[in-house]
């Protein structure tokens, strides 16, 4: 069973999709579309940044081990 953040990363990453169907097909975008695309952007940056504290942290420990 998944976990609440990863239903919310999906749910997110849909509604994302939508979003850039509507682009495409050249539609105005409402508050909530553009909003969308910015929780999208910043749930992309965090990951990232949760991805590059997990390597510097295991570039420590073998540091210290070492």
């Amino acid at each position: 069973m998944a976990d609440a953040s990863s239903i919310a990363y999906d749910a997110l990453k849909m509604a994302v999709e939508h979003v850039l169907d509507k682009i495409r097909e050249g539609k105005r975008l409402s508050t909530e579309d553009v909003l969308v695309l910015y929780l999208g952007t910043i749930v992309g940056d965090l990951k990232e940044i949760r991805t590059d504290i997990a390597r510097l942290d295991s570039r420590m420990d073998e540091t210290t081990r070492g």
